[in-house]
C-alpha cells in the first residue's frame, strides 16, 4: 500500500495503533505499545523522498561548517 501510495506511513501506523488499542485489552498481545514513537517514525518516513534523501546524504558528506 505504501509503495503504491494508496496509504501513507502515518495512515497505516494510525490504523495499526487503533487496532492494537481496540483488541489488546482482550488479546493481551502487547506488553508495551509505543504509539508515540511509532507515529514519530511514520511522520519521518512520510517526509522522505528520493530527492530529500539525496540532499541529506550530501549534507552529511559535505557539511557547511
Amino acid at each position: 500500500m505504501v509503495r503504491r501510495k494508496s496509504a501513507s506511513p502515518v495512515e497505516l501506523t494510525r490504523q495499526c495503533v487503533q487496532r492494537i488499542e481496540k483488541y489488546n485489552p482482550v488479546l493481551n498481545a502487547f506488553i508495551t505499545v509505543m504509539a508515540e514513537q511509532a507515529m514519530a517514525q511514520a511522520q519521518e518516513l512520510e517526509g522522505r523522498t528520493p530527492e530529500g534523501e539525496a540532499a541529506r546524504t550530501a549534507a552529511r558528506r559535505f557539511p557547511s561548517h
